[in-house]
């Protein structure tokens, strides 16, 4: 149940923050939210613990891994013009 509701708050918090704009896009900002999510789960994966809270915890970082990997292509910043 608490894997649920931190999930959900990080999720809710990454599609609720949308006031993006033409220097940083929503699309970029899901992106660096879904990283910082990723390397949050994995402190929690690095301590190996055999049950099944941790089992889903590793599929839902392979299940971010897969998307962030999918679209990586589509979200390339572009460098600034100066």
């Amino acid at each position: 149940m608490m894997l649920y509701w931190t999930t959900g708050s990080a999720i809710r918090g990454i599609l609720n923050s949308s006031q993006g704009g033409p220097l940083y896009p929503v699309g970029l900002r899901m992106v660096d939210a879904l990283k910082h999510v990723r390397e949050s789960l994995q402190v929690n994966i690095a301590l190996g613990r055999d049950t099944l809270c941790h089992a889903l915890i590793v599929r839902l970082a392979k299940c971010i891994d897969n998307g962030l990997e999918a679209t990586a292509e589509r979200f390339k910043e572009i460098p600034p013009t100066s």
